[in-house]
């Protein structure tokens, strides 16, 4: 089969960041228990890594952060996701007297720091109700809430004519130009500010030139719990074409795949390059 992989593919830098900020927190306090409160990011390969060195991860899916966080020793180290969290935590995690490291993406914080630098003018917030990502943001900075599994306002609208909105760094162009729609037809005034961020939209738009130069189907390398990777699988099934999602190699060779020429590969930013390239070598092995 002829394979292409579709650049930029690898961990993005809020990814790589969070990884050496949770790798340095252990070397650093050798003596401590160090927490992952909730999944680093979205890659339960990665995550798997990190328990290896003796980071102790506390999932969200098993139970609620908070309460997670109010169960810690004193005198741990809590390190926050790169998803970003409630600054409630914070104060938490200081009266518990936990060593605090916060591995929030860069670009999770700009987006905050973005709206509450612009809030007087009104913020509607844009995302996937019950993503980390999206529920710091609500919980950091309450605001109306354009729920994209719904397609639903939450909340009442800002007073104000031309409110800002502010997405999800995760969300797909379609996702987002929907919601801008939405708003639009109610404040018509309404304006897009900050939004996804470039490894999103770039392997998005990769993703879409790949499809269009010509591929009989789509190989997405990533996490079923990653919003990102999820949204290449869905730009690929909009384009109507045969499209398989496997967190690692050993899952896309589980699979059930027919045969064809030529192949797009692409992962998602949370996905290393060393599991992108063993899936594209092995896809290649296939149908000679």
């Amino acid at each position: 089969m002829e394979v292409k992989l579709v650049k930029p593919c690898g961990y993005c830098l809020g990814v790589t960041q969070a990884m050496k900020i949770a790798e340095k927190a252990k070397k650093s306090y050798p003596d401590k228990k160090v927490y992952l409160l909730g999944l680093l990011f979205h890659n339960e390969d990665a995550v798997k890594e990190l328990s290896s060195l003796g980071l102790i991860v506390l999932d969200e899916r098993k139970k609620g952060l908070k309460e997670s966080l109010l169960e810690i020793e004193e005198g741990s180290v809590v390190v926050f996701s790169a998803h970003g969290h409630p600054e409630e935590y914070n104060e938490i995690a200081k009266d518990h007297g936990l060593i605090q490291i916060d591995a929030t993406c860069c670009h999770v914080q700009e987006n905050l720091e973005y709206a509450r630098e612009n809030q007087d003018y009104g913020i509607i917030y844009v995302g996937a109700k019950g993503h980390l990502e999206a529920e710091a943001f609500r919980a950091n900075l309450p605001c109306c809430f354009y729920d994209v599994k719904s397609n639903e306002l939450l909340g009442e609208l800002p007073k104000g004519d031309e409110p800002l909105i502010v997405s999800q760094t995760t969300l797909s162009y379609e996702e987002v130009s929907r919601a801008f729609m939405a708003i639009r037809s109610l404040k018509p005034n309404a304006r897009l500010g900050k939004e996804r961020c470039l490894a999103t939209s770039s392997r998005q738009n990769a993703l879409k030139k790949a499809i269009e130069e010509g591929v009989d189907g789509v190989f997405v390398i990533g996490s079923s719990l990653s919003s990102n990777t999820k949204k290449l699988r869905d730009i690929a099934l909009s384009y109507h074409l045969p499209t398989f999602m496997a967190l690692n190699e050993d899952e896309l060779r589980s699979l059930d795949i027919p045969e064809m020429k030529k192949a797009a590969v692409v992962s998602g930013a949370s996905t290393d390059i060393a599991t992108a390239l063993r899936c594209a070598s092995y896809l290649k092995g296939l149908f000679l």
